[in-house]
């Protein structure tokens, strides 16, 4: 994962994105591929997989935060497609709305990764 993170490239990318909307992979695994497309969004998101683990009960879902310095990353040969930062909204609003057929693990970090990517993006206040 942490690889994935920092190699920036259209294949890893169009990949990340089938895991992550794959029903048949296991949950922990398209939690880890959205956190990657969020970090491809903003890589001085420093949320960890941890901050993703739902809890016993949840009343609302907050905003994943966290923020680090630390950006060392490089480009692939395939260059990330023009508005990946909107597809990777539009997958995670999906994820997130449809807690009636994602597992628990999913709807609820897609939903924290959500709400980070659209203020990433400039689009939450």
């Amino acid at each position: 994962m942490r690889t994935s993170m920092r190699l920036r490239d259209g294949r890893l990318y169009s990949h990340l994105l089938r895991v992550a909307a794959e029903p048949h992979v296991q949950p922990e695994i398209r939690v880890a591929a959205m956190l990657v497309l969020a970090k491809y969004v903003n890589p001085g998101n420093g949320v960890y997989l941890a901050q993703l683990v739902p809890p016993d009960t949840i009343r609302y879902v907050r905003m994943a935060t966290g923020s680090t310095n630390h950006r060392s990353s490089f480009d692939g040969s395939v260059p990330l497609p023009a508005g990946y930062g909107r597809n990777v909204l539009t997958v995670l609003e999906r994820l997130a709305g449809d807690r009636a057929h994602q597992p628990r693990a999913v709807w609820y970090a897609a939903e924290m990764l959500r709400q980070r990517v659209e203020f990433d993006l400039g689009l939450r206040r």
